[in-house]
């Protein structure tokens, strides 16, 4: 090739290397991901807290005593919280009666394994007596009354909306890991 014109092209791909890499890492370990995600389902069940709506957008049914539903004390919505691993996350409440909160009780059950009718049910008095019960100075007991249950007022849930938000923050980290 004497005569002829030789040509050679180098590309520096390290950049490019390096930014797979740490997508790959990103995807790999993605427990700060997952906390992110977390974070933002617990932010959203809080919402529904303020905002008195299940998951589907129906509103919570009212509360006979008045105010808003699941907000007397405002104890369960502050204990939303999130835990996230490489491998999972998970958002809800420690809060012993968010079950029944979630699901309703006695006829009104909405539970795993679909509505179930079990109808009333009996409160005995376990540590007293009697039952006490009342407002405006009109107390009432009894050794056991039947209960017809209490309406499901659904707080947790995964809608479209946070099927977007998960989508959105795991996109914006691996750009984020593309670009550091």
């Amino acid at each position: 090739m004497a005569d002829g014109i030789r040509l050679r092209v180098e590309v520096d791909d390290s950049r490019v290397r390096g930014a797979l890499r740490r997508m790959q890492r990103a995807v790999r370990h993605p427990q700060p991901i997952l906390d992110d995600v977390g974070r933002a389902m617990a932010t959203e069940t809080r919402q529904r807290f303020r905002s008195g709506t299940a998951p589907d957008g129906r509103p919570w049914k009212p509360v006979k005593r008045g105010g808003q539903p699941l907000r007397l004390t405002g104890r369960l919505a502050r204990s939303i919280t999130h835990r996230a691993t490489d491998d999972a996350v998970e958002w809800g409440t420690n809060v012993a009666y968010a079950p029944y909160q979630q699901f309703g009780t006695g006829q009104h059950y909405t539970g795993p394994g679909g509505k179930r009718h079990t109808g009333p049910y009996t409160i005995r008095a376990r540590t007293r007596r009697a039952l006490a019960w009342g407002r405006g100075g009109k107390r009432r007991f009894a050794k056991s009354v039947q209960h017809p249950g209490i309406v499901a007022r659904a707080f947790l849930g995964f809608t479209r909306r946070s099927e977007r938000t998960v989508f959105t923050i795991f996109e914006r980290a691996i750009r984020r890991a593309a670009r550091a």
